[in-house]
């Protein structure tokens, strides 16, 4: 089950069509991309309410794929939906996904973060950008919980182990770096990817940069592992 990216705001079935399609073809499996409602006309939690009724759709009904052999995946904000979809089912005592892929995740950590004031200006994605995202995506001033930004959750227990792949030039870069320790403290195996040189948004460069196709090959090893 993937989970696209864009902020909460833009992203579509068509936006994120390149990595699905790869998926599917290299892997060998059926991937499944929610196309989720969006902000602003739609804010939390309407996206999350989205995925997570996708994900309980297809396991039950005529679909019963069994959840064993079903992990989530999603980039930036895809990233923070698969955190938060995890999350929900635990709470909730239902079956989760085999694992948790997370691409340079939102995960609502800190504004004072060193990557927020280090990467305040990267390409693709700057720190203005994402304060932009999050109170188009939060739609007011109410206080968010763990659902909408997992880093605010209270346990990290009981959840599926986790890839977390982070860019070195992302204001995003330590959501995922502290999602991976928290996990870690947690008794949850979350492998942490620190993506040397690259920047939010850089699935795009597939065969064009070398670290992409690295980072890539990581993905495609976890995936296969936890999928086979």
């Amino acid at each position: 089950m993937y989970l696209h990216g864009g902020g909460w705001v833009v992203g579509d079935l068509d936006s994120h069509a390149f990595i699905c399609a790869e998926l599917a073809s290299v892997l060998g499996v059926m991937v499944i991309a929610v196309d989720y409602r969006l902000a602003p006309e739609h804010p939390f939690p309407a996206a999350f309410d989205d995925c997570l009724s996708i994900w309980r759709a297809l396991h039950a009904g005529p679909f019963q794929l069994d959840p064993v052999r079903t992990l989530v995946a999603g980039d930036s904000a895809g990233g923070n939906l698969a955190a938060a979809l995890c999350l929900a089912l635990r709470d909730a005592g239902e079956p989760m996904p085999c694992a948790q892929v997370l691409i340079y995740p939102g995960l609502g950590g800190d504004h004072r973060l060193p990557s927020r004031n280090e990467c305040a200006d990267a390409p693709l994605l700057s720190s203005s950008d994402l304060d932009c995202y999050h109170a188009l995506y939060l739609g007011g001033p109410r206080q968010p919980g763990a659902y909408a930004m997992p880093l605010l959750a209270d346990d990290f227990s009981g959840l599926p182990p986790a890839l977390i792949a982070v860019a070195q030039f992302d204001p995003l870069r330590d959501d995922g770096v502290l999602y991976a320790e928290r996990l870690n403290a947690a008794g949850v195996s979350a492998t942490l990817y620190y993506g040397e040189g690259l920047v939010h948004g850089c699935l795009r460069a597939r065969g064009q940069v070398a670290e992409v196709d690295r980072l890539y090959e990581t993905l495609l090893g976890y995936l296969a592992e936890k999928t086979g």
